[in-house]
C-alpha cells in the first residue's frame, strides 16, 4: 500500500492554510513575480490501486489549495480529481499510480487552458482524447 503521509499531514493542519510547505512555496515564488498554476494530484479511475486509500486525504489537500488560491488572485489552482472517467485504467501506467501518456496529455492540456488563454492562444484550440 502506498502511503500518502505528504496528504495525510495536509488533513491535519487544515487549519493553518497560510502556513506550510505548499503556501510558502507558492509565496515564495509569488514574491519574484510569478504567476503560480498549481496542478493537483491525478485520481483513482474508481478501481483496485495502491493510490485508492489516499482519495480523502487528496480532497483535503484539494480543498486547501482551492482556498489558497482564492486567497491569492496571483494563484490557480487546477484540481484533477476529476479528470479521470470511471473506470478508465489507460490515465495511469502499469503501476496504477503514476499517469500514463494519455493521463499526461490530459493534464497537460488542463494547464495549457490555464495558461493559454494569458499568451494569446483561444480556448478552443486544444484537443483532447476525453472527449
Amino acid at each position: 500500500m502506498i502511503c500518502c503521509s505528504l496528504a495525510a499531514g495536509a488533513a491535519t493542519a487544515a487549519d493553518r492554510l497560510i502556513r506550510g510547505a505548499i503556501p510558502s512555496f507558492v509565496a515564495s515564488l509569488r514574491k519574484t513575480g510569478a504567476q503560480v498554476v498549481y496542478a493537483g494530484y491525478l485520481r483513482n479511475p474508481g478501481t483496485a490501486t495502491p493510490i485508492k486509500a489516499c482519495g480523502p486525504a487528496g480532497n483535503e489537500l484539494d480543498r486547501r489549495l482551492a482556498a489558497l488560491d482564492s486567497l491569492d488572485p496571483g494563484m490557480t489552482f487546477l484540481p484533477m480529481s476529476d479528470l479521470v472517467p470511471y473506470g478508465r485504467l489507460s490515465y495511469h501506467q502499469i503501476d496504477r499510480i503514476h499517469p500514463s501518456l494519455t493521463g499526461s496529455r490530459e493534464i497537460g492540456l488542463r494547464i495549457a487552458r490555464a495558461i493559454g488563454p494569458g499568451l494569446g492562444r483561444p480556448p478552443g484550440t486544444y484537443l483532447s482524447t476525453k472527449n
